[in-house]
């Protein structure tokens, strides 16, 4: 609707009537589930910074240090989401499909694991190239040590949302 008075988009470049009403269901069958899922996760995110926000000591320099180590760790994250099980299951494969899956899920968590490790070792560095504060780098630290040793799960879960979305399960 914002777009209309701008004239970015017009009448004739929606789809037809007809189409909306067939296509407009399968559309929120599947983006509904998306968007709760999408909503959960940016919850948690919030209470996360609400919490931490809240803490009675230091609740500056946790939050800093949440902030900076969230930067470090989506460098690890980063290549974790790649899928071709949606183009395997598109050509009626599904034995392809599912090892794809398992390959992907197995070279994720291995890569992904072996760069944790070798990022476990300059934590410190890392921290001190986000920040000159010492406190806020502690708690840098602190944050990269529990998120690293969760990182193969954390990149499991990646790949297998992937999966499922590349399966069209969302």
């Amino acid at each position: 609707f914002a777009l209309f008075p701008l004239g970015l988009l017009k009448h004739d470049s929606l789809p037809p009537l007809r189409w909306m009403r067939c296509g407009g269901k399968y559309l929120l069958r599947i983006g509904l589930p998306a968007l709760g899922t999408s909503f959960l996760w940016q919850t948690g995110f919030v209470l996360v910074l609400v919490i931490t926000m809240t803490l009675p000591h230091d609740n500056v320099n946790a939050l800093a240090g949440l902030t900076a180590g969230m930067r470090i760790e989506a460098i690890i994250f980063l290549p974790a989401v790649a899928v071709l099980v949606g183009h395997s299951l598109g050509s009626g494969n599904k034995k392809e499909a599912q090892q794809s899956a398992y390959d992907m899920l197995k070279l994720a968590v291995i890569g992904m694991s072996l760069l944790t490790c070798g990022l476990w070792f300059i934590r410190d560095e890392l921290a001190t190239l986000m920040t000159n504060d010492t406190q806020v780098r502690l708690e840098t630290v602190r944050y990269l040590v529990f998120n690293f040793l969760s990182a193969p799960l954390m990149v499991a879960n990646l790949v297998l949302v992937g999966v499922f979305l590349g399966a069209g399960a969302t």
